[in-house]
């Protein structure tokens, strides 16, 4: 979660950064929620 707010913030545009990642980070924490069962976390973040 920590990666993906960091790229919601913008920091990483700023330093002429490409965002790579940002996707599979989101993928992650989907990935996450549905482990632990929490399907409505899961699909709120996609």
């Amino acid at each position: 979660m920590k990666a993906a707010g960091i790229f919601e913030s913008g920091k990483t545009s700023s330093h002429g950064c490409v965002n790579y990642g940002y996707d599979e980070a989101l993928a992650w924490i989907g990935m996450t929620y549905l482990q632990e069962g929490n399907t409505a976390e899961s699909a709120a973040d996609v």
